[in-house]
């Protein structure tokens, strides 16, 4: 079960990656409290460059303050998962800060080529082509979209990643035990005053 003390950060392209997000953690154990949205506002431009150009400042506040989990949840689009997390740590590099850490509670997904490979996978049951050209995003129905989310999130919850799962699904599953395996953790002042002779 997840902390209750805990905020989740969720840095995203657009309102649907927000939701699916947020229910699949939810779905998790989460309190839906606790998750607080970064989503690129309508009408002003590409979602994936707002990710990217945002991900120093929200990784620069969430080294500051300690119990806050950062989620970034961006599009491979046309390109490798290892090719949109390299521009990340790019964008890190260019406003002076160091790459993400392996014990940082900031995890990453990324669905390739859209968020909608997920979607249909879930919904539909079967396997999916992500390095397909013509994708997926008009294949899914609005309704596809919390169904998804809550297998998902039941996946997630048993650490098991389905059969069939497309490589960028499970690189997601690698990426959350990021945050699954810390945030139930007390902090280190709790802990101490626990230890302290009464």
């Amino acid at each position: 079960m997840a902390s209750r003390r805990a905020k989740i950060i969720i840095l995203c392209e657009g309102v649907e990656d927000y939701e699916f997000a947020r229910r699949a953690l939810v779905r998790m154990g989460w309190n839906k409290r606790q998750i607080e949205p970064r989503i690129c506002p309508r009408g002003k431009g590409s979602g994936e460059q707002y990710v990217r150009e945002r991900y120093p400042h929200e990784l620069r506040a969430q080294r500051a303050r300690q119990g806050v989990i950062l989620l970034v949840v961006t599009d491979a689009d046309r390109y490798e998962v290892s090719e949109r997390l390299r521009q990340l740590d790019e964008a890190l590099k260019g406003a002076g800060q160091p790459r993400r850490g392996r014990d940082e509670q900031v995890t990453i997904w990324i669905p390739r080529r859209h968020l909608e490979t997920w979607i249909y996978f879930y919904a539909h049951g079967g396997p999916v082509d992500e390095s397909s050209r013509t994708g997926y995003k008009f294949k899914v129905k609005e309704a596809d979209f919390a169904l998804a989310a809550q297998r998902f999130g039941n996946d997630l919850k048993r650490r098991v990643a389905p059969p069939h799962a497309c490589q960028s699904l499970v690189a997601a599953f690698a990426e959350n035990e990021r945050i699954r395996s810390r945030a139930g953790r007390p902090s280190r002042s709790r802990a101490s005053r626990k230890r302290r002779p009464g």
